[in-house]
């Protein structure tokens, strides 16, 4: 399954929960994920705070507000940043 595929699925079941910005936890999510890493270690490689991919996780921050440490690993897992932004539009 591609990484796509894989974070639109786990966006739309995120949807039905009270979460303001499902498609944002999904990214962020995955994206740590794929490094096989805890919050901590995460942030550590990325220059983030724990308490910033914890907001993220838990979709309290928009898609478009994501912080720049998400990019890379988006890039690397090759994720169409259109369809995550269509998709959180909707």
């Amino acid at each position: 399954m591609q990484s796509t595929d894989f974070i639109e699925r786990m966006a739309i079941n995120l949807m039905v929960t009270t979460l303001d910005h499902p498609v944002a936890a999904a990214v962020a999510r995955s994206a740590r994920i794929s490094e096989l890493c805890g919050p901590e270690d995460f942030a550590g490689r990325h220059g983030l705070t724990v308490p910033l991919i914890e907001s993220a996780e838990a979709g309290r921050i928009p898609f478009g507000s994501l912080p720049a440490g998400y990019g890379a690993v988006l890039a690397a897992l090759e994720v169409d940043l259109l369809a995550m932004a269509d998709l959180a539009s909707t």
